[in-house]
């Protein structure tokens, strides 16, 4: 939730990748259940007004209404990267390491209050899970 008063036209969040990505996805609304995404404002159009190396900053420029809160929410934000293709982790098990069919490495999820468990990678490393 932006936290403004009003829609949040002209709010922004600033996004910075170890990497350029090749494109955001996101999740819009408050997308914890369908009462909730009706409620709350979700956004119809983000624009993209500053790029400098590996910073974006996003901004809200139009809203889909919601029925009761003006608050305009967005759940999820993430950098794409392209199709991955290798999945393994670091020797000590707290970060996972993704490539490219290319070979490129791209930024992985890593959280170094909580160690990762690898408890399953396919033969063919398509998939990885992980606790």
């Amino acid at each position: 939730m932006e936290g403004a008063a009003g829609p949040g036209i002209g709010e922004t969040i600033v996004a910075a990748f170890v990497e350029y990505p090749e494109a955001l996805g996101f999740i819009n609304g408050f997308a914890r259940n369908q009462n909730l995404f009706q409620r709350n404002q979700r956004v119809k159009t983000l624009s993209v007004p500053l790029r400098f190396r590996y910073i974006l900053r996003l901004e809200i420029a139009e809203v889909y209404r919601g029925t009761t809160w003006e608050d305009t929410c967005i759940a999820e934000i993430w950098p794409d990267y392209g199709e991955i293709a290798t999945v393994d982790t670091d020797a000590n098990m707290r970060r996972l390491l993704l490539y490219t069919a290319d070979g490129r490495r791209v930024p992985g999820y890593a959280d170094f209050a909580y160690v990762l468990t690898l408890l399953a990678l396919s033969d063919n490393a398509e998939w990885a899970i992980s606790q």
